[in-house]
């Protein structure tokens, strides 16, 4: 009998399959392993990882994380084979699984406490097959072998028997590398396994990887989709010798994916000139126009709380619809009037219930009916206002029936005479461009609804073309049958600042759309003109966000670039800020360049991206007459859009493709 024996203990004891101490310490070691890597190694690796690629990141951590669970389960194994011994390699198989999957619970009780965002059962049911992959490779290792006597040195605990050293290491070697390599790739990369704990990894220690830090981006910029749009307008213009003057009232909704939605109306006025003639002995004719005009909006937010989207079409449909609509056409101003009296009424209201009715023996509101009436009386009342200035003009060319072609003679009144132009079709070419610059100051911070001071500047650009059938020389035909289509291009750049005024966000809008329609289109050129049109339109956009926040490495990066292109001026105004970026102007196209070359690059490096596509439905409709130089005219225009798809790109993770939340069409 060999010297081990003398210590009472049979070569090979009987044992259940599953050993619960072995099974036990199994699971710890796991645990323990994690947590050595998680709280020493990674933050000590932060600054090393972060500049790193997301791809590598994340294989990093599945290798790393393989080799601890595979090593867990090579002492698993070993422990069992020192005090029962064994008799093959799979022997220790069923106590060391029994530890992994201890292990695993307790990691998947840690991560849901923990609040992970993207994590399900679902997904973290597919982290259990793995971790028992990984530890059991590491227990079929372990030689089966006889039992051993204990020993109270600790460095018996970690020597490893004769018979697996030597030759054996270099199998244990290879085997643990094709383990890692096959289970970690194959399990880890194909699935979504790893994901939870690199990310859990990678924001406990500062760093950013794979998916669930961009999607977490996404998050923390706000990025929500626009999942419904409706812009509507009244107007009406009086002409004179060629000068316009025009009142124009809009109110637009917006429906988030959150939830949420956010309506805007606004009133406003502006002067133009009109100009146009006839081109002599053709049937062609040319049309100017330019506009300068001012609005004043109000801004109301609507968050899921305060009821989200249905409470802002309630209050659209309040506001402006039916007779309300009529009426702030014809009373300039009229919705300041209903804004002032909405507020003056909320406050007399207050007073009656918080002192009038107490003072003659009633209750004082509860904190419940106090807390009622504050969301109320919020959802009633503007959020911030918007004050914008823009300038339109548009050229235009006619041909073809309806315009007004010179003779070459003169009339009585020696002027030049002009008689209309023969025809069946009539045809319109138009271009237009509109810049606009709009100011946004919020009138309260820290409340659910509140909306930061903004500036948004803009340049649209649009070309469209109407084939009208139809004149009064034609037979068999519907009269003034009008095919349109259209095509635009624009741009816009949106600047949202903090309490103190100080940039926080710049976002980045460009689009382009095409599309076609019809209706009914009465020639110009005569006394009395009109249209009833409608459009189906495709439009792409792309949104670029960049986080201004100088609190962080990046945010400071990206604010000391956009300070290098834009300038930020401002008043304030009651203690509210009134804030204005714009491009430097001035200097030649070379110092222009590279003022802008350093934002350019943080955008490349930094930027969020979302890429959305709209379906579009416009609807035109208005009239005119005309009479010896005096004109009237009035229209009615309305825009919906519908988001049909959308996709987030981080560039900060290499334009890593982001799945978002509640973005997809309906």
């Amino acid at each position: 009998m060999s010297s081990d024996r003398a210590y009472g203990r049979a070569a090979f004891e009987p044992h259940p399959a599953i050993v619960v101490g072995v099974a036990l310490r199994t699971g710890l070691i796991i645990l323990g392993l994690t947590f050595v890597l998680g709280l020493l190694v990674l933050p000590a690796a932060g600054e090393i990882l972060s500049v790193m690629s997301p791809g590598v990141i994340l294989g990093v951590l599945i290798l790393v994380s393989t080799s601890l669970r595979f090593v867990a389960g090579v002492f698993g194994a070993r422990l069992l084979r020192r005090r029962y011994g064994t008799t093959s390699r799979t022997e220790a198989l069923a106590s060391v699984v029994a530890g992994a999957a201890v292990a695993w619970a307790v990691y998947v009780g840690l991560v849901f406490l923990a609040g992970e965002p993207g994590s399900s059962w679902g997904r973290l049911l597919w982290e259990l097959p793995r971790w028992i992959v990984e530890a059991g490779i590491g227990a079929i290792l372990i030689a089966p072998g006889e039992s051993e006597p204990p020993d109270p040195a600790l460095s018996r605990f970690t020597r490893f028997r004769r018979s697996d050293v030597g030759a054996a290491s270099l199998e244990y070697a290879g085997v643990m590398f094709v383990a890692v390599v096959v289970v970690g790739s194959a399990v880890g990369l194909l699935t979504p396994v790893g994901e939870v704990f690199a990310a859990k990894i990678c924001e406990a220690f500062g760093t950013t990887c794979g998916t669930n830090a961009a999607e977490q981006r996404a998050k923390d910029l706000k990025v929500t989709c626009t999942q419904y749009k409706r812009d509507r307008d009244l107007g009406y213009n009086v002409v004179f010798e060629g000068v316009r003057g025009q009142r124009k009232d809009a109110d637009s909704i917006t429906k988030y994916g959150d939830g949420s939605a956010t309506v805007v109306t606004s009133q406003g006025s502006g002067i133009g000139l009109d100009g146009g003639s006839s081109i002599k002995n053709l049937p062609l004719g040319y049309k100017l126009n330019a506009t300068i005009s001012g609005d004043l909006g109000y801004v109301y937010r609507f968050p899921q709380e305060y009821g989200g989207d249905q409470a802002a079409q309630d209050f659209v449909d309040d506001r402006r619809s039916g007779w309300q609509e009529a009426a702030q056409i014809t009373v300039p101003q009229l919705q300041t009037i209903e804004e002032g009296a909405t507020r003056a009424a909320d406050g007399v209201s207050n007073w009656v219930q918080d002192d009038v009715i107490p003072f003659f023996g009633g209750d004082k509101p509860s904190k419940q009916d106090l807390a009622e009436r504050e969301r109320d009386q919020r959802k009633n009342t503007a959020d911030a206002i918007q004050v914008s200035m823009s300038l339109q003009g548009s050229v235009g060319i006619e041909a073809g029936n309806g315009v007004k072609q010179k003779t070459g003679n003169k009339t009585s009144t020696g002027a030049d005479e002009t008689v209309p132009a023969g025809g069946a079709l009539r045809a319109d070419a138009k271009a237009s461009m509109e810049v606009k610059g709009a100011m946004t100051v919020g009138l309260d911070t820290g409340q659910p609804d509140s909306v930061a001071s903004s500036f948004t500047g803009s340049v649209k650009v649009d070309a469209e073309g109407t084939l009208i059938a139809g004149g009064n020389d034609t037979s068999g035909i519907l009269p003034f049958i009008a095919y349109k289509g259209s095509a635009g291009a624009g741009g816009s750049y949106t600047v949202s600042y903090d309490d103190a005024g100080n940039p926080k966000k710049l976002v980045m809008t460009g689009e382009y759309k095409a599309g076609y329609g019809g209706g009914i289109q009465l020639p110009g050129g005569r006394k009395i003109g009109g249209k009833g049109l409608n459009q189906q339109i495709d439009t792409h956009e792309y949104t670029t966000i960049l986080d201004l926040d100088t609190s962080t490495p990046e945010g400071k990066a990206n604010r000391e670039a956009f300070d290098q292109f834009f300038v930020t001026t401002g008043v304030d105004v009651g203690g509210k800020q009134a804030r204005m970026s714009v491009p430097l102007a001035g200097g030649d196209p070379v110092s222009l360049a590279t003022r802008m070359a350093p934002l350019a690059a943080r955008v490349s490096a930094d930027a969020f991206v979302v890429e959305s596509t709209y379906a579009d439905s416009k609807t035109e409709g208005g009239g005119d007459l005309k009479v010896s130089g005096f004109g009237i005219g009035g229209s009615k225009n309305s825009t919906t859009r519908s988001l049909i798809d959308a996709k987030g790109y981080d560039m900060r993770n290499g334009g890593q493709e982001v799945s978002l939340a509640n973005c997809e069409g309906k």
